[in-house]
This record gives C-alpha cells, sequence and structure tokens, in this order.
C-alpha cells in the first residue's frame, strides 16, 4: 500500500504539473494573439494618445497673443487714439506703445491699416474696429470689452430669450439647402441680444464690402470678455452669410442656453475639429481653410462660468498660469465644454441666484472673481498702455 500511494502520488505531482505547463503555454500563447490583434492594437494606440498631452503649436500661440493685443489695441477707441485711414506705423494708433512703433514687437505694423472704427456711446458695449493686415493677409474685427465697474453684471441674471436669425434670409437659405441644421428651441442671453440688434446694422454690409475687396484674406473676429460675446454673436452671423471666420475669445463668458450651444458647434463644425484634434494630438487654428471657434480661457477666470445656467461654445484653451507673461507651455487644450446638453435654464431658481449673486458682487469684487486673471489673458488685455 505504502509504494502504491507513493507512486500514485508521484503520478498526481506529474500530471499536475504537466497541466500548468500546458496551461502556461495555452495562456502565454493566447496573449500573444491578442497583442497581434486589431483590438489590442486599438487600445494600444489608444492608450498611447490618452498619455500624449495634446499640444499648441507655435503659430497657435503666436495668432492668440497677437489678437490679445489687437483685443487691448480697442481699449485706445475710449481715448480717441485710434485713426481711420492710418497704419499702425504712421499714427494709426499712439506711438509711445511698442505694439504700434517697434517692428521687432509688431512685423505687422507698417501693413495694418484701421479701416472702421464702432464707437457707440460712452461706455456702451459694441466699440471695436475693423482692420485689414496686409502682412498676415487677415481682415480682423476686434470687440472692447465693457469698461463700466459691473454695472452689466446684474444684467447676466436675466431670463434669456428666443434666438431670432439677424441675417434671416441668409439662414433660412442654408437651412432650407441642408447646409445648416435648425435651430430648434435656441435662446441666447437678452441683454446680449439688445446689444448685437442695436450694433448689427452698422456694421455688417461695410465689413461685408471688405471681405469681398480681399476675397484671400482671413476673416478674424476676436473680443475681451464682453467683447467676445459680440464676437461670437457676429461669427455666428458671418458664418450664416457664407463666410467662413475664425473666432477667438478671451476671458468669454456664458452666452447660450444648451440647444444653442450645441447648435453653433454644429455651425462651426467644432465637433469634426476636436476629433482632428484628439487624433493629430495638437493644436493648428488654420489647419483648413474653414472657420473655426476658440476660447481662451484663465483656469482661475470666475467670469467666464456665469452666467449661470447658461452655456459656452466652441474649443477651450486654458492658461495655466497665474501671473503674465503666459508662454505655449501654459497652455492647455480642454475641448468642447461638457456641459452642453446636459442641463437647461431653471427659471425658478433665478431670483435666489440673482439675490445672492448680487451680494457676492459687492462683498467680493475683487478676490472671489479673479479680477487679476479676467484682466491678463498673455498681457494686460483690458487697457491701452500694457503692448
Amino acid at each position: 500500500m505504502f509504494y502504491e500511494s507513493a507512486y500514485s502520488n508521484r503520478m498526481f505531482h506529474f500530471c499536475t504539473d504537466k497541466f500548468h505547463h500546458t496551461f502556461l503555454m495555452i495562456l502565454v500563447q493566447l496573449m500573444v494573439i491578442c497583442a497581434m490583434s486589431p483590438i489590442a492594437k486599438t487600445f494600444e494606440l489608444q492608450h498611447l494618445k490618452e498619455n500624449t498631452e495634446i499640444r499648441v503649436t507655435q503659430d497657435t500661440y503666436d495668432k492668440f497673443v497677437y489678437f490679445s493685443k489687437m483685443c487691448a489695441l480697442a481699449t485706445c477707441i475710449t481715448d480717441y487714439k485710434l485713426k481711420v485711414g492710418e497704419t499702425l506705423y504712421d499714427g494709426g494708433c499712439p506711438s509711445n506703445l511698442k505694439f504700434c512703433s517697434d517692428l521687432n514687437v509688431n512685423p505687422a505694423l507698417k501693413d495694418t491699416v484701421i479701416e472702421v472704427l464702432l464707437k457707440l456711446e460712452e461706455y456702451q458695449l459694441g466699440t471695436g474696429f475693423l482692420a485689414v493686415d496686409h502682412f498676415h493677409k487677415i481682415l480682423i474685427l476686434v470687440f472692447r470689452g465693457s469698461t463700466t465697474s459691473w454695472d452689466w453684471f446684474h444684467d447676466f441674471l436675466l431670463m434669456p430669450s428666443a434666438y431670432d436669425p439677424y441675417s434671416k434670409e441668409h439662414y433660412e437659405k442654408q437651412v432650407g439647402e441642408g447646409k445648416v441644421p435648425p435651430c430648434e428651441n435656441c435662446k441666447l442671453h437678452y441683454g446680449f441680444g439688445n446689444f448685437w440688434k442695436t450694433l448689427h446694422p452698422e456694421f455688417v454690409n461695410r465689413l461685408e464690402s471688405f471681405a469681398m475687396k480681399y476675397p484671400d484674406y482671413k476673416l478674424i473676429i476676436t473680443g475681451h470678455s464682453l467683447g467676445g460675446v459680440l464676437a461670437t454673436m457676429a461669427g455666428v452671423e458671418f458664418k450664416l452669410r457664407g463666410f467662413e471666420p475664425q473666432v477667438v475669445t478671451f476671458a468669454q463668458p456664458k452666452l447660450f442656453n444648451s440647444e444653442m450651444a450645441h447648435w453653433v458647434n454644429q455651425l462651426f463644425a467644432v465637433y469634426k475639429r476636436s476629433q482632428k484634434i484628439e487624433d493629430t494630438r495638437e493644436v493648428e487654428m488654420f489647419c483648413e481653410n474653414k472657420g473655426g471657434l476658440y476660447r481662451v480661457v484663465h483656469e482661475n477666470d470666475q467670469l467666464v462660468d456665469i452666467p449661470f445656467f447658461f452655456h459656452h461654445a466652441g474649443l477651450q484653451i486654458d492658461i495655466k498660469k497665474y501671473e503674465t507673461p503666459h508662454e505655449i507651455q501654459d497652455l492647455k487644450y480642454v475641448g468642447v465644454s461638457k456641459d452642453v446638453g446636459t442641463s437647461s435654464f431653471n427659471s425658478s431658481t433665478n431670483t435666489l441666484e440673482k439675490e445672492a449673486m448680487s451680494t457676492e458682487m459687492e462683498l467680493y469684487q475683487e478676490d472671489w472673481l479673479h479680477m487679476y486673471e479676467h484682466r491678463n489673458y498673455f498681457i494686460r488685455i483690458n487697457e491701452c498702455g500694457y503692448i
């Protein structure tokens, strides 16, 4: 019995070891097969992409900085320091500014002419200018931000109003031809819509005539803060008119309800552009002969998150660094706003939010809203004397 038992044990261990060996061999082969499969390759590529930071190209960074300086230049309108028909170098803007006198700072200053000034009533939203930059071959429409001490802030808490395209004939034609989806249940901030209505008749036809005059020039529309709101709205209208505007805003507050934010993203092919950026792992602003919609946001700028219950459109680029100057390594690609399509405006909380926010504004205007961050985008963007 003893010998039979020992023999049986030896046979059991032999079989067990052989089973383990066979199992391991099969497992290794399966791992090799899986590693060579298309699914595994796809997973590996996705994993690599997730761990590869999306970079902003040098050319795109340079454009962001240039457009931010043009936004700062728009603040010079307040003191009548910009002149129509002159190049920046020959008196079009203040000669004490390096941006207007030093070719090393602005190589385009001898080739940039201010063609139109939009000067409304004092402190009224909508002031800006149109310039033709022959150096970069662009038409650039710039809107200045508000210069008031937050009088406009209380307008943020009003109910949204239905969007009625100001280029309605063009909108209906584009929708009828299937080029643009219908904007259903689209709403936008009531106060901003009114600002746009007062501004719209004054400059659209004039800008359109310049665009026709320079068909090979790219149309850039930009603005800081509330100027960014008007830049976005102007971009929508010119997109409906068949143009391909490149809209770049800095510190822009929220503007649309969820449905309209989604529609604007469709209008500017934001989702397609986002996918291309994910695939190429880089942000190249002029990669195609198409328009685009970009929002540059300082990470700690609280004003970009108001009005509450409204939404952003476009692709977001964050500035990570607190103080200026902001270099290319300080930029981070964020992409499409994640809240689009996830919530809608809730009017029942409007009164409470209005009262709470009014109190907060009075008590914590500077610190709570991080005003330093709101004013500094690559440069001190809200004043004339810092470029």
